[in-house]
């Protein structure tokens, strides 16, 4: 059973980024480590543990963005399809996230 094996770590992890993307009707969303502080009150290698934790345990997708994470929720598509959850596709990644700094942008 998940629910049973899930720690307290990849539990608040997993309901800060419920929060932060079907809160806002968000498919997914940029999450910073301090904004996980934040919504946790935890630090370091709970944070760590957390997220290793519920992306293993399939709850949650981490796709790396610069120094950040855009995190979305494992749900299928013919749930989002029938409630119609969200209104925002994906998360707008800034051109900065997208390249290294010391990649220069030839004009």
């Amino acid at each position: 059973d998940t629910q049973k094996d899930l720690s307290q770590p990849a539990l608040r992890i997993a309901l800060a980024v419920a929060r932060q993307t079907l809160g806002f009707q968000k498919r997914e969303d940029l999450i910073a480590r301090s904004q996980f502080e934040d919504f946790t009150g935890m630090a370091g290698d709970s944070i760590t543990r957390g997220i290793t934790e519920g992306q293993k345990q399939g709850l949650f997708h981490r796709r790396p963005v610069g120094r950040m994470g855009a995190y979305s929720l494992f749900l299928p598509e013919s749930v989002v399809d029938k409630y119609k959850m969200f209104s925002k596709p994906y998360t707008h990644i800034p051109e900065s996230y997208q390249q290294p700094a010391s990649v220069a942008v030839e004009s």
